[in-house]
């Protein structure tokens, strides 16, 4: 008999053969025993079955066979002895092995590029591999916001684009950043994913430690930097008070100086921006810069010049304060170049949060702070400069006789007039738009969030807070006092005057009419008393334009400020103004921020605020007429713009 691991099948052999490789030959075999399906041997000197190397997992092995197979690309197979490939898995539907074969588990399966895995850790226990296309974790479909050009992204460590960020790693939302740069994007979530700096949702907020000022909307800036808080903010106070003083100084000085009293009116005008024509014709009769016969001296020339140049400013300075809050309402993307301009004019709307109060205060660094600030320290200058005023205005009038210091008092008293309404013009539009935003709130709340609510303007104050809730009367005070006291308040002083209001119009209008006549009977004279009827009209016009000025010095400085620049028919103006003002910035807060509700609103108030202008041709120049249409033109057309951008961000 052969002996152990060889075999004979010929009759009257003399010698045995060695067995065959994927068999086995016990003693006095007649021919090679196959291993069984699920194993495998190449040697030749087997004698029993048991001695066939089993399969391992990721391979298979038919009967007979000298070696295991791989399985093929995209399966697996986590078990050992099989004999076939249909032990071989398929992997999910969008999930590959990117090319490797004999694998030997589900993990080796991932997801095919443009797909992220959603259940990595749960895929063993369903045996499936769910890939979902990227695209569904996106805030905006069709906005690029991940980079899964790569096999194998997963939920918990999806590829985010720059600009954009993810709550956590199991978020199945990623949302587009107001600041791209604050956002650096990458494999992390949360604050790992934010720009060195900040922190906190769409990392809007700054770091703690190491500590950094700035943040909700502005950089972030580390605290070490920053030299000494303490006497930065001490500095900026101490600034704006000698300002002040210096202001009120130099009017002083240009006032009591007949030389220098059109640059005083130039002064005037540009920091009311209030002086039109008119006011500039009373102000250069009463100071006796103007001549019989109608004829101005050069100095009155420029004074009509600087009235006609404060009533543009006004146009200019309302247009950019509304375009620098636009891009914050409407959530504008506006090119580098055009955005930076507008943040350069934000200073017009005397921002704040450059003063390093997070380095000093850390408990005041956040909007509530900010509200008190941008709300009361305006609110009490304007009371201590009309106070002021009063005061002084009282005691020059107990002076029997007007002495120099008396004339001081006067003048000081109309500067501080000036710088109050000169102040409350500047600050309506940011103030109004940032107590609007109070009543703004996000909530993250999408698939994998953690629901969270805060606001807009601070998403480290969670809606639902005490602190929130503590200021929300504070907040209602503030609406009434601005957005709709301001308006209010010229309203009821219009009523209080409106009489001689009436009055100055129905002179306006004789004027008016009384020159339109003469120009008209100028063309056809044909004889002496023919001529002498064209200089009685001129004449009695000139009387009128007396009468006038006379009839306006004697309203509330307030109330000439508030007309000015407006002919008299639409001395109401101002109130339009605000209102524009707070329709276009504020309102639209309460639609989603981008969407196409919120643009629709914003080009329709622009559409009949063009509307209006074109009607009521309210300014006493025609050429500021057309400069307030340009620029509602210039605000309709960025929200157009706006369409393009924030379509196409890139």
């Amino acid at each position: 008999a052969c002996d152990p691991g060889t075999y004979q099948d010929n009759t009257g052999a003399t010698e045995c053969k060695a067995c065959e490789p994927g068999s086995y030959c016990p003693r006095g075999a007649s021919a090679p025993l196959p291993c069984d399906g699920g194993s495998y041997s190449s040697a030749m000197t087997l004698t029993s079955a048991t001695q066939c190397t089993v399969a391992d997992p990721g391979h298979f092995s038919p009967t007979a066979s000298a070696e295991q197979r791989r399985c093929r690309a995209d399966t697996y197979n986590p078990d050992s002895a099989q004999s076939s490939d249909v032990s071989c898995i398929s992997c999910s539907r969008n999930s590959t092995t990117n090319g490797r074969d004999g694998q030997l588990q589900i993990s080796a399966c991932i997801c095919l590029p443009d797909f992220y895995e959603h259940n990595a850790t749960s895929k063993w226990a369903t045996g499936e591999v769910d890939c979902r296309p990227c695209v569904e974790v996106h805030e905006t479909p069709t906005i690029a916001m991940t980079n899964c050009t790569a096999a194998g992204a997963t939920l918990d460590r999806l590829p985010v684009l720059p600009g954009h960020w993810r709550q956590g790693p199991t978020s199945m939302i990623v949302r587009m950043c107001e600041h791209k740069k604050f956002c650096i994007g990458g494999n992390e979530s949360g604050d790992p994913s934010c720009a060195p700096g900040h922190r906190g949702p769409l990392c809007d907020l700054c770091s703690r430690d190491p500590l950094y000022y700035g943040g909700r909307g502005e950089d972030c800036k580390p605290c070490s930097e920053a030299g000494s808080p303490e006497a930065t903010i001490v500095l900026a106070i101490v600034s704006l008070a000698m300002a002040l003083v210096v202001a009120i100084a130099m009017g002083i000085f240009f006032k009591r100086r007949g030389k220098l009293k059109i640059l005083t009116a130039m002064v005037e005008a540009a920091a009311s921006s209030s002086d039109s024509t008119d006011a500039v014709a009373q102000e250069t009769s009463a100071q006796g810069y103007a001549v019989v016969g109608g004829k101005s001296t050069l100095r009155a020339r420029l004074l009509e010049l600087a009235g006609s140049l404060g009533v543009k400013a006004r146009i200019l300075i309302s247009l950019m304060q509304v375009l620098s809050q636009v891009t914050t309402t409407y959530r504008i993307d506006f090119p580098d170049l055009y955005g930076e301009m507008l943040s350069t004019f934000k200073s017009i709307n005397i921002p704040i949060k450059f003063l390093p109060f997070g380095c000093t205060f850390q408990s005041l660094d956040n909007y509530m702070f900010d509200l008190v600030l941008q709300t009361a320290t305006p609110l009490l200058l304007m009371l201590v400069l009309a106070m002021g005023a009063k005061i002084l205005r009282a005691r020059t009038k107990q002076q029997a006789a007007q002495g120099a210091g008396e004339q001081i008092r006067l003048i000081v008293a109309d500067l501080m007039d000036d710088i109050g309404f000169f102040t409350g013009f500047l600050v309506y539009p940011g103030t109004s738009t940032a107590i609007f935003m109070f009543f703004m709130s996000e909530t993250f709340d999408g698939p994998g969030e953690d629901s969270l609510s805060v606001m807009t303007y601070d998403r480290s104050i969670e809606t639902d807070s005490e602190l929130y809730r503590a200021f929300v009367p504070y907040a209602l005070i503030m609406l009434l006092i601005y957005p709709i006291g301001m308006p209010l308040q010229y309203a009821v002083l219009l009523y209080r005057n409106r009489n001689q209001l009436n009055e100055l119009r129905r002179i306006e209008m004789t004027i008016e009419t009384d020159l339109a006549r003469a120009r008209l009977d100028a063309e056809v004279v044909t004889s002496e008393d023919e001529a002498a009827g064209v200089k009685r009209r001129v004449e009695s016009a000139y009387k009128e334009r007396e009468e006038f000025d006379r009839l306006r010095a004697k309203l509330p400085t307030t109330l000439r400020k508030l007309t000015a620049g407006y002919e008299m028919r639409t001395y109401w103006f101002e109130i339009f103004e605000c209102g524009r003002k707070v329709a276009l910035v504020c309102l639209p807060v309460y639609f989603s921020p981008g969407s196409p509700g919120q643009l629709i609103l914003g080009l329709v108030i622009c559409f009949l605020t063009y509307g209006i202008y074109g009607i009521y041709q309210p300014y006493d120049d025609p050429g500021d007429d057309v400069l307030a249409q340009m620029a509602q033109l210039s605000i309709f057309f960025s929200l157009v713009a706006s369409i393009v951008t924030n379509a196409y961000p890139d």
